[in-house]
């Protein structure tokens, strides 16, 4: 029953993990040649202008946001008759910016039994900050709830939730054996839409891009990037998916490739709406 329920919240609550990414301040000084006509204006023909650069650009998600700190508390032991343990790390992504004043807290069927702030364990020889929670639980049968996890970042002012129905079982701890990595990107309040874009369906199959292992794809909406995908084979094939974040579905994106051999930024002119 352990693994059953341990299978049902990682396939619910933690997800592929993506890299993020952002435009660059100076990536228009860094612009050195143009495919189009007329010193640089897009062909209308062609679907894509080219740029080469001296530099890999600095692409990456800005995950910053405005939002206040929660005021969760701590459950008061006395009201529960169980607890249990589990272990969270947290996604690449969001690890630069994990400090001593974040929270993570944990919700069944919209009641806190569960609250932590970050700790260091020492594995393989490397600090990652990790959440060790006591979660406390009533001694009850066996039921489906709503479970919810919520992360709020003290440096990036921003509350990231995932949600789930998992099936309820007191005494049956979680991380401790295996990784927990809750996706919380995913549930970002700043960017509440998400879309899956296929890559191999893409305008970069169409335009006849060899991709070559480094090379990496962005997603932008106007010049704030909302999504990125290293490629790490020489083919785009089905599992090659890029996940886009956004403010709101509608949003019309554009891709940006770029091939790390070259050092060529191949910048794609039709959109794509977020749905």
């Amino acid at each position: 029953m352990k693994h059953r329920l341990l299978y049902l919240m990682m396939i619910l609550l933690a997800g592929l993990t993506l890299g993020a990414c952002s435009s660059s301040d100076n990536e228009e000084e860094e612009k050195k040649e143009s495919n189009g006509k007329n010193g640089g204006t897009p062909d209308p023909t062609t679907m894509y202008t080219t740029t080469t650069v001296d530099e890999e650009p600095a692409w990456a998600i800005d995950w910053s946001y405005n939002q206040e700190r929660p005021d969760w508390k701590e459950p008061e032991a006395s009201n529960y008759e169980k607890w249990m343990v589990m272990l969270f790390k947290m996604e690449d992504e969001l690890k630069p910016f994990v400090d001593e004043n974040d929270l993570l807290a944990l919700f069944v069927d919209d009641e806190l039994q569960g609250l932590a702030k970050p700790a260091i364990r020492l594995d393989n020889d490397s600090n990652e900050p990790m959440f060790l929670m006591k979660v406390y639980m009533q001694d009850s049968d066996e039921a489906m709830v709503k479970l919810t996890v919520s992360y709020y970042s003290n440096r990036l002012k921003q509350i990231f939730s995932r949600t789930t129905q998992i099936l309820y079982q007191p005494d049956v701890d979680y991380g401790i054996d295996e990784d927990y990595v809750p996706d919380f990107t995913l549930g970002s309040q700043k960017y509440p839409v998400t879309m899956s874009m296929q890559l191999a369906s893409s305008p970069l199959v169409s335009a006849g891009i060899v991709p070559t292992a480094g090379d990496k794809v962005a997603a932008f909406v106007g010049e704030e990037c909302r999504g990125i995908y290293t490629i790490d084979n020489q083919l785009l094939g089905t599992s090659a998916i890029m996940t886009v974040f956004g403010n709101q579905a509608g949003e019309e994106i554009t891709l940006r490739y770029y091939a790390a051999k070259t050092k060529t930024i191949y910048n794609f002119i039709n959109t794509v709406k977020l749905n």
